[in-house]
Parts: structure tokens; C-alpha cells; sequence
């Protein structure tokens, strides 16, 4: 839909009225030249601009990911914009962080290639959005809205920290076994060596490409099993900071259990919480580009738990933390670890021990 600038016509139009007056005062050539183009030359520019609005484009282009601390460089193409079209293409970058909330934006003036630079940013998503971009007259009288692309979402990958695992024996279902070869700690039952005649579905490809060993999963008994990891942030609370190090601390956590049958990682995803068993490699790109740091840990969590329980459940938050462990207790066997990075406000419930990051590591 067109818009019309109005302060701009108001002028156009005074100036017409001068140039009108002027010609019948001074009847001249230059007079009738200079409201001819007066008339003309705006009705050319807004019928060229509404012409490109059809046509013309506006590209985003930037790094496929980002790390911590970088500065973002987004580069804005306009295409198929003519060199003789007397047209103005004018915009506005939205930059934003879903996990931490912070934004920025940034104006781009005319031309067909701008390269903008954004401050240093935190982990989460980097998302661009374009924002009032349209196409207007070379007066400024009409615009046009431009063909935008959707926006641009870039995840932003943390520091990795040192994790020391120590996962916890099976309580009541089973004994803890070591391996030798990685100093890993797995379930008896839940990991063992491949025999001829195992179904291929129950291979673990990872593990044993690691191990150097073909591994196969066996199914484990009922009752407790695996390690629940939940990240928590209700949007609002916490620093960029200490949201960064509770989400690093989290992925890290994550990858270096990557080979622990039963694990399970929950965290927010748009007003729910998205849960993943059996996480894969590509873990951390696909929490990064779908934690928008919004929501609270209620119904979903809910159906784990009439589901399963957890040998053991630890929780990632860099704020309070005392009403969402009470809710994380009933899905372990009566207890839960909290790795806190910033203050959590409350004490914490009977049953949920806190962790403390020690600089850049975490012993669990």
C-alpha cells in the first residue's frame, strides 16, 4: 500500500503555486520550462517507483554463524534497481537477540549495496529483520513498500566450557560399569558390545565410532533411567552474561553426555518446551535457532513425567530457580541439580543442590 508524505506534498504543492504565479507575471521561456518540469518530472519519478516496487528487491546476506563476542557484518543488496531509475529505496535493520532481548537498529540511505556493522554480541540467535523498507519517489512524495526477505536468523555459538561428567549409578535398576578407553561411566544394560545376530536399529553409530568398537544400546528395565538437562530462562531475568554462561554451560553439559543412553535435553521453544531424547550432534545449532527466551516449565514437562522417570535431573538457569526445581524434583528420584550462573532469588527447595561454575569450569 502507497503511502503519501504529506509535509513533503504540502511543499510540492507551494512550490507548484510559486512557479505558476511566476508564469503569469513573467510569461518567459524559462518560466514555462521550470513548471513544466515542476509537473513532470515528479509524475515520472513516482510512476518509475511505483514500477520497481513490483521488481525490486532488498537481499540480506550475512555469516552463517556467529561466536560469541563477534560483530556481526550484514551486507544489503538491492537488486534489479536500474541505474537510470530516479527512484529512493530507504530502510530500517532490526537486529535482535531472541535469547537475551537485546536490539539494535541501524537506517540504510540509498544505493544498490550497503555493509552495516552490529555491536559485539551474546549467545543465542542473531535475527535481522527489515523494517519500513519501501521505494520512493526522487521528491519524496509517494512510497512504496519494497520486496523484503524474511528475516535472517543466525545462531550465535557460546565459549565452550570444560564439563567433568560424573554421571550417577542406576539406582534402583542397575549397577554402574566403567569403560575402559574414554574414562565414561555407562549404565550396565544400557551399553554393550555388538553380537552377530543384534538388530542394526539398536547400533549407537557415534559411540562406537568413538570407542572403536561396534556398541549396541540395550533396552533399559522400567523404572529410573537416563539424566533429564533443562535450560531455564524466563525472558527478562537474568544478565546477558549469566545468560550466556547458563546457556554454555548447558550445551557444553549436552555434548559431552552426547554418548549416555537415556539422555534428554528440555528447554523453550516459542511458549512451550521442547524436549529431545536421544540428542545428535547438531544439538547446538538446533536449540540456538529456537530459543526465543520466552515461557515457563509447566504442561510439557508434565507428560515426561507421567512417561518416565530420571536417574538424575540437573537444571541450567541464570535466575530464580526455586519454583521451577520443585517442579523438576518429581521427575528424578526425589532430588535435582541446579547449575546456577547468576542470583536465584529463592532458596531452593529440599532436594535440589546448587552448582557454582568455577571460572570456565563445571564439575557435575
Amino acid at each position: 500500500m502507497k503511502r503519501i508524505c504529506r509535509k513533503r506534498l504540502v511543499g510540492y504543492a507551494a512550490w507548484v503555486m510559486g512557479c505558476v504565479l511566476l508564469y503569469f507575471f513573467e510569461n518567459g521561456t524559462v518560466t514555462r520550462c521550470l513548471l513544466l518540469l515542476s509537473l513532470v518530472l515528479p509524475f515520472l519519478s513516482i510512476l518509475e517507483a511505483a514500477w520497481a516496487a513490483r521488481r525490486v528487491h532488498v537481499d540480506l546476506k550475512m555469516a552463517e554463524r556467529l561466536h560469541t563476542g563477534e560483530e556481526p557484518h550484514l551486507v544489503l543488496t538491492v537488486a534489479r534497481l536500474p541505474l537510470w531509475l530516479f527512484c529512493a529505496v530507504r530502510g530500517r535493520v532490526r537486529a535482535e537477540n531472541r535469547l537475551t532481548g537485546e536490539w539494535k537498529t541501524r537506517k540504510f540511505p540509498i544505493g544498490k549495496r550497503q555493509e552495516l556493522t552490529f555491536p559485539p554480541v551474546h549467545a543465542g540467535s542473531f535475527v535481522c529483520t527489515l523494517e519500513e523498507t519501501v521505494i520512493s519517489d526522487g521528491f519524496g512524495l509517494v512510497s512504496f513498500p519494497a520486496i523484503v526477505p524474511e528475516p535472517l536468523c543466525v545462531p550465535v555459538y557460546p565459549d565452550s566450557i570444560t564439563v567433568h561428567w560424573e554421571p550417577k549409578a542406576a539406582g534402583e535398576t542397575g549397577e554402574s560399569t566403567v569403560r575402559a578407553g574414554q574414562g565414561q561411566e555407562w549404565m550396565d544394560g544400557e551399553i554393550r558390545d555388538y553380537v552377530p545376530g543384534d538388530p542394526m536399529n539398536r547400533m549407537h553409530w557415534k559411540l562406537s565410532a568413538r570407542m572403536d568398537a561396534p556398541l549396541v544400546r540395550e533396552p533399559q528395565a522400567p523404572g529410573l533411567c537416563g539424566t533429564l538437562m533443562v535450560f531455564y530462562h524466563p525472558q527478562g531475568e537474568g544478565t546477558p552474561e549469566t545468560v550466556e554462561s547458563a546457556l554454555a554451560a548447558f550445551l557444553s553439559s549436552a555434548q559431552e553426555g552426547l554418548g549416555l543412553a537415556g539422555l534428554t535435553l528440555a528447554w523453550q521453544d516459542g511458549g512451550e518446551t521442547r524436549w529431545v531424547e536421544e540428542p545428535t550432534g547438531s544439538l547446538e545449532e538446533a536449540v540456538l535457532l529456537s530459543l526465543p527466551g520466552t515461557g515457563e516449565i509447566g504442561a510439557d514437562l508434565s507428560i515426561l513425567s507421567a512417561q518416565r522417570r530420571f536417574d538424575e535431573v540437573l537444571l541450567f538457569t541464570p535466575c530464580d530457580a526455586g519454583d521451577t526445581a520443585e517442579q523438576l524434583i518429581a521427575l528424578g528420584r526425589g532430588e535435582c541439580c541446579v547449575i546456577a550462573t547468576g542470583e536465584t532469588g529463592q532458596a531452593l527447595p529440599e532436594g535440589a543442590r546448587e552448582i557454582r561454575m568455577e571460572g570456565n569450569r563445571l564439575i557435575i
